[in-house]
């Protein structure tokens, strides 16, 4: 995985930085070290990997497209040095064992959540059941309710063979629907995993993922019906591709009265060539993806402008089913489409 030192214009990988550029911080002492008694001093030496397209602690956009400082909301007790990626989600084990190596005290991959919402932003926040035990699952619900993250999104997630470290060992302790119902009894009647009592209670609104073009439709509806009843106050669906289909989906919802007991966002996705098209049809068989739709890629002259009008497209279409409340952008790392989407849907603010 790339990275980018923040006071270098180059992308380069981890491994190939010397220890020094990775993690030392111009000042702090790379030996200095910490005990549970001091906690971190001020001769500490940190490690924040940050989200390049993400608001960070102490910067905003500038008009020029780059950063400015902005004061910082707490006295930083300790010498930090930050380290841009494409995204936290996708670090490897191995970038944080050589922030440590390189002399790191701690190495803290900052919460986009949480930067967003100190930039009065409303994030949604995915707890993926994959990736973490249920005490894990626990612990990052009440973390992000405490730092005022209430938007949660209980997902399974792709099997681990099928994302960027297939030699991961995947959780699954608990399922979507197992975990919606431990996070409505936390929140409903204060009651942790393990049957304790939790005061005050954390304050989350929470969601989950729905399918429309799984079918049989009955056992699609059972699906979806036991995710509301577990406590999915939203659902976010898969891509939508096909209208038609998608329209048939709602109109069962609406017949099943789920659309009253969750608000139901469509979720559309920028393509950006025709192989990409071409290889999310092969890997997901249930996203429905249109010959059509790889046909048209391929036949245009720029394949990624096309990819937004196709999502734009979708996008309006989807918005006028009745049922649906609201329209997701999945951008799959292109933030740059998501403008141009939503001005040619019509959803842009005036």
């Amino acid at each position: 995985m790339p990275v980018r030192d923040k006071d270098s214009s180059a992308s380069q990988s981890p491994s190939s930085l010397e220890p020094e550029q990775r993690c030392a911080h111009p000042g702090a002492s790379p030996s200095a070290s910490v005990t549970p008694e001091d906690g971190l001093r001020t001769t500490s030496s940190v490690t924040l990997f940050v989200c390049t397209n993400s608001a960070r602690p102490g910067v905003a956009p500038s008009s020029g497209g780059r950063q400015r400082p902005l004061p910082l909301p707490v006295e930083w007790p300790f010498s930090a040095h930050e380290i841009e990626v494409p995204c936290t989600g996708k670090l490897q084990p191995e970038h944080l064992l050589k922030a440590f190596e390189a002399g790191a005290d701690l190495v803290c991959v900052i919460a986009c959540a949480a930067l967003l919402v100190r930039e009065n932003v409303e994030p949604i926040l995915p707890l993926v059941a994959r990736d973490r035990n249920r005490i894990a699952l626990q612990s990052d619900a009440l973390g992000a309710a405490l730092l005022g993250v209430a938007n949660v999104l209980c997902v399974s997630g792709d099997h681990q063979s099928l994302g960027v470290s297939p030699q991961a060992a995947g959780a699954f302790d608990v399922d979507p629907v197992q975990l919606l119902q431990a996070l409505m009894a936390m929140r409903d009647e204060g009651i942790l995993l393990g049957g304790e009592r939790l005061a005050p209670p954390p304050a989350l609104f929470l969601g989950a993922v729905a399918q429309p073009f799984l079918r049989p439709m009955k056992l699609n509806l059972l699906q979806t019906g036991k995710k509301v009843a577990a406590g999915a106050q939203f659902l976010l669906t898969h891509p939508v591709w096909d209208l038609a289909g998608f329209a048939e989906w709602m109109s069962a919802v609406r017949d099943a009265g789920l659309h009253e007991r969750a608000a139901i966002l469509a979720s559309v996705r920028p393509l950006a060539t025709a192989e990409e098209a071409e290889a999310l049809q092969k890997r997901h068989k249930a996203a429905a993806l249109p010959d059509a739709v790889i046909a048209r890629l391929r036949a245009a002259s720029d394949p990624a402008r096309e990819g937004i009008a196709i999502a734009a497209e979708l996008a309006a279409g989807a918005r006028e089913i009745p049922g649906v409340r609201g329209i997701h952008i999945l951008s799959a790392g292109r933030e740059d489409a998501v403008a141009p989407i939503l001005e040619q849907a019509g959803l842009a603010r005036a």
